[in-house]
């Protein structure tokens, strides 16, 4: 018989991804490395980066961009600037 799937707050709702044992290597020496970063495991720092990533990908789609044409000064007839490129016009 199958096993009975827990419910409620016992239920552990996680999942198990597995990654290279070079690239579990690499994580492990950056976090013995880098203690000021606070993090303790593997799958912590897994978490956070995915966190990261995507917080950052939901502010790059909620960042609006303007496009903004730049013509040159249209100058007036009784203007005494006549060179758009000097600073002062």
């Amino acid at each position: 018989l199958p096993k009975k799937k827990k419910s409620g707050p016992d239920r552990d709702d996680r999942i198990t991804i597995k990654i290279e044992k070079e690239m579990w290597k690499v994580i492990n020496k950056q976090i013995r490395d880098h203690p000021e970063w606070g993090v303790r495991s593997v799958s912590e720092f897994i978490r956070r980066a995915i966190s990261h990533e995507l917080e950052e990908k939901a502010s790059v789609t909620e960042r609006k961009v303007l496009e903004i044409q730049l013509r040159p000064r249209l100058l007036r007839a009784d203007s005494h600037c006549r060179d758009p490129e000097e600073p002062r016009c």
